[in-house]
């Protein structure tokens, strides 16, 4: 299973790049096919709310710029997100497969979740478990990476200050962000 330098063995390493160009390639074709349906259909776009992500899906930046009621606030919210999903720049594929490589040499590498987690992806029905905040004001749901939902208490998106909520919307999005990120890790 293992070469002598101890990494995996070149069946399982040519698997992997072979893999690795293949999800490459329908990473591609998903966000072509993304930039069709936009042009046909263009998205909600957020007046109120602004955020930016990095390659791995993480929220460097949300500004809410003016107050909303309660609902429209979350709403504002997860269409600011979607759009920086969107816009986010596409992951680093050498760092990828670095990052798969460093797994399988650490032997944290399961391949049965890692399929389990890519087809899981495909099936709308599935939810992943949502992370929620310390005190229970922040609710997001993330698989994979991409955040799928988030919720807010309403009593508390009312109480509480812009940059508040900004700040604790950040930290609990990327905390359920970099807890499904990790395919087939265990």
């Amino acid at each position: 299973m293992s070469d002598p330098a101890g990494g995996p063995a070149p069946d399982i390493r040519a698997g992997l790049e072979g893999f690795t160009q293949r999800a490459e390639a329908s990473i591609a074709r998903l966000r072509d096919i993304q930039s069709q349906i936009d042009a046909l259909v263009p998205p909600q776009q957020a007046h109120a709310v602004r955020a930016e992500m990095d390659g791995d899906g993480l929220l460097v930046e949300l500004i809410i710029e003016q107050d909303l009621p309660a609902a429209e606030l979350e709403h504002e919210i997860g269409l600011a997100i979607a759009d920086a999903a969107r816009r986010r720049p596409t992951p680093d594929p050498a760092q990828l497969q670095a990052g798969f490589r460093a797994a399988a040499r650490a032997g944290e590498l399961d391949l049965g979740r890692i399929l389990e987690q890519l087809f899981a992806g495909h099936d709308p029905s599935t939810q992943p478990a949502a992370h929620r905040n310390a005190h229970n004001t922040v609710e997001v749901s993330a698989q994979s990476g991409f955040v799928r939902r988030v919720r807010c208490d309403h009593a508390w998106l009312t109480s509480t200050s812009r940059e508040g909520v900004a700040d604790e919307v950040r930290r609990t999005v990327n905390e359920a962000v970099t807890a499904s990120a990790r395919p087939g890790r265990a």
